[in-house]
């Protein structure tokens, strides 16, 4: 029993009919391979238009990155409460 248990699944699910009959026409609804694998840029024309496009990325990221920090100051800045000191009031960090 304990030896022929998994000889006989091996035998079953390791058969190439059970699996053209049961996991190909199943396995194109489950594994998007063509998103799951970009083709890589073939020729120099492909390439700089790929380095384009990721520099455009970068740029995008980092000014909205920019923004959102500078809208963050700002409101950072007006929510500070003002203090009105002289310059004899002022306090001395030395």
């Amino acid at each position: 029993m304990y030896v022929f248990f998994p000889i006989l699944v091996m035998v079953h699910y390791g058969d190439p009919d059970w699996y053209h009959k049961y996991v190909l026409p199943d396995r194109s609804h489950f594994l998007k391979l063509d998103k799951m694998a970009p083709s890589p840029p073939r020729n120099r024309s492909e390439l700089q238009q790929e380095l384009e496009h990721f520099k455009n990325l970068r740029e995008e990221r980092k000014s909205r990155r920019i923004n959102t920090q500078s809208t963050s100051t700002d409101m950072e800045n007006s929510t500070k409460p003002e203090f009105d000191l002289k310059s004899s009031e002022t306090p001395r960090l030395v």
